[in-house]
């Protein structure tokens, strides 16, 4: 672990970077905030090889989670600087939005959420949009940050997701002024969204506008991303993702 000045220790248990868009979310947020943080790859047999078991609750429990499910941040406060006296509580914190909202408080000079009140709760408003939303195109698309599969067709409700997509961005992007999604600042709703622009990236859905295609380029070559993208390279494949990809006729 990284200790800070407060002797406050951070690790994210996350799954393969490859693919899962959650874990992606709070570890671009805490690269974007300069937090200092481990990450471990958690490994569940079922994505290795989906004709095999499924861990119990407990069991993956013991792997660092909350209710099952990942990411989710383990907190380590220590109360006294002398390793022998040293007393630790460990928290975990688990869903992706309530990391990035612990991030956010603990470095507000990272400018995570905008200043003003209103485009603040505009910007929870579409991170939340994108937790409760787009159902087919989580479903249909699903995340696998280098696959390409040519020839994608998506389906009327995978469509309307996507224009949802770029009607968000584009709105966005005009009443900021950009580069992000609400200005100077790449912020919490910017990792949310990211996810979405893999996709795109992956099914060849086309970006629609020059303002859309400049905003995916700041993304792309935001250092948090580039970072992410170059720990994801070194991430486990995984046969429940890459064998959805082959399906369809694409390069996992």
């Amino acid at each position: 672990f990284f200790f800070c000045q407060n002797m406050v220790s951070l690790k994210l248990n996350v799954l393969s970077l490859r693919y899962s868009s959650w874990s992606m979310r709070p570890y671009l947020v805490l690269l974007q905030a300069g937090a200092d943080f481990a990450s471990e790859t958690v490994s569940l047999a079922h994505m290795r090889d989906p004709t095999g078991p499924v861990e119990s609750l407990d069991e993956r429990r013991k792997l660092g989670c909350v209710h099952g499910l990942f990411p989710a941040l383990q907190i380590d406060n220590h109360d006294d600087e002398e390793t022998k006296n040293r007393q630790t509580t460990t928290t975990l914190i688990h869903e992706s939005l309530a990391i990035c909202e612990y991030v956010a408080e603990r470095h507000p000079e990272a400018h995570l959420w905008p200043t003003d009140p209103l485009e603040r709760a505009r910007s929870r408003a579409l991170a939340c949009e994108m937790i409760s939303g787009f159902s087919s195109l989580r479903n249909e698309c699903s995340c696998s940050l280098f696959a390409r599969v040519p020839s994608f067709a998506p389906s009327p409700a995978t469509q309307r997701d996507v224009d949802r997509v770029m009607e968000i961005w584009t709105e966005c992007l005009e009443r900021s002024g950009g580069p992000y999604l609400f200005g100077a600042h790449f912020g919490i709703v910017d990792a949310m969204y990211y996810p979405v622009l893999t996709r795109f990236r992956t099914y060849g859905i086309a970006l629609p506008t020059e303002n859309i295609q400049a905003y995916a380029q700041t993304v792309e070559s935001t250092p948090a991303v580039l970072q992410l993208v170059k720990k994801a390279r070194g991430e486990p494949s995984l046969a429940l993702y890459d064998d959805y990809i082959k399906m369809l006729g694409g390069d996992p």
